[in-house]
């Protein structure tokens, strides 16, 4: 059994970007959809990230 806390640790800068590529990739969708809602016109969007102490210190 995998406990749940171990925390994910990327190694190389070929694994950030990757990172970073589908975060980038999944707003967009993201975005892409809402954008065909009746809602999208009257709504703020508001992106926050919480990148922890590992990422920080880089």
């Amino acid at each position: 059994m995998i406990p749940n806390d171990i925390p994910f640790r990327p190694d190389s800068e070929e694994i950030k970007k990757q990172i970073v590529e589908y975060a980038d990739w999944s707003i967009g969708r993201f975005m892409e959809l809402a954008r065909k809602q009746p809602w999208y016109d009257n709504t703020i969007f508001v992106f926050l990230a919480d990148h922890g102490s590992y990422l920080s210190s880089t």
